[in-house]
Parts: structure tokens; C-alpha cells; sequence
């Protein structure tokens, strides 16, 4: 029975391995136009705006590169400049982590406290220091994990909510 439902498991690790690098590849390509705009039109995008784009794009390029870690371990981590071949893996696991770390810091550096204007769904600073906490307890790194989801439930605006609905 294994040997007959096998071929089921190719098609999702496809699929999955898709999704992660489209997501990649469009983060990056956000970055990358974001960079074009304003060095060809200074002052076209206000700067928190810009800031803000960058911190979304760098967060989502995060979100997918943890994807694939998960799935992975060893994988092409990619950033706005790089050309290198997205099919074999560029770095060790160790160093991927650490990336999306750097990722996360970077994105909650850039990120607004509330959504960019006033969208909801945005990230937001609040979403990139959550989403590290969540990196670093997959890391095993349980001490940075509480400090950093300690320090989001006690100074962000989220709460529980009272219902479901």
C-alpha cells in the first residue's frame, strides 16, 4: 500500500515548494521595484510608505523562507539581488534560521505599529515581533522565545478575544 500512495506525497512537496519560492520571488521583486521607484523618482513615495512596503516585503519574504526551512531544512535562501538557482540549496539549515531572524528583525525595524493605512490584514510591527517568537521556540531558542512573545503580549495592542465570533 506505501509503494501505491507515494506518488500522492511528490505532487504536495511540488506544490509546496512552488508556493514558498513564488512567494520568495515576489517579496524580492517588491523590494527590487520599491528600489527602482525611488531611486528614479525621489520623494514619489513618502518615506514612512516606503518603509513600511520594504518592512511588508521583507516580512513575507521571512514567512516563506521559514516555509520552506520547516519543510526542508537546507534551502536556497533568497534575497532582493540574488540570481543564483533556485533549486539547490545555498545554505545550511543553522544559517537559514539565522536568516529569517535577520529578516524578522529588519522587517519589525521598518514595520509601523499599526497597519499601513489603516488596512487591516498589513503587517505590522506587532505581527513580525510575534512571528520571532515563534521562529526562535522552532529554533529551540526558548529563552528568546518568551522574552520576545513576553515583551509582545505585555507592550503590543493585541488581546484575546472575549468571543470567537
Amino acid at each position: 500500500m506505501f509503494n501505491w500512495d507515494t506518488g500522492g506525497a511528490d505532487g504536495y512537496l511540488n506544490q509546496k515548494w512552488s508556493q514558498v519560492y513564488e512567494g520568495t520571488s515576489r517579496a524580492n521583486a517588491t523590494i527590487r521595484l520599491l528600489d527602482k521607484v525611488l531611486a528614479e523618482e525621489p520623494g514619489e513615495i513618502p518615506a514612512d510608505t516606503a518603509n513600511g512596503i520594504r518592512g511588508e516585503a521583507i516580512f513575507l519574504r521571512a514567512h516563506y523562507q521559514f516555509e520552506a526551512y520547516r519543510m526542508w531544512g537546507n534551502i536556497p535562501y533568497y534575497r532582493s539581488g540574488d540570481t543564483t538557482d533556485y533549486r539547490k540549496a545555498n545554505e545550511s539549515s543553522a544559517d537559514a534560521i539565522n536568516d529569517v531572524l535577520t529578516d524578522l528583525d529588519s522587517a519589525i525595524a521598518l514595520l509601523p505599529t499599526e497597519p499601513r493605512h489603516g488596512d487591516k490584514g498589513r503587517a505590522t510591527k506587532w505581527t513580525a515581533e510575534a512571528y520571532k517568537g515563534r521562529v526562535q521556540a522552532y529554533k529551540g531558542d526558548w529563552a528568546g522565545a518568551v522574552t520576545t512573545l513576553t515583551a509582545v503580549m505585555k507592550t503590543g495592542p493585541s488581546d484575546l478575544a472575549s468571543t470567537f465570533y
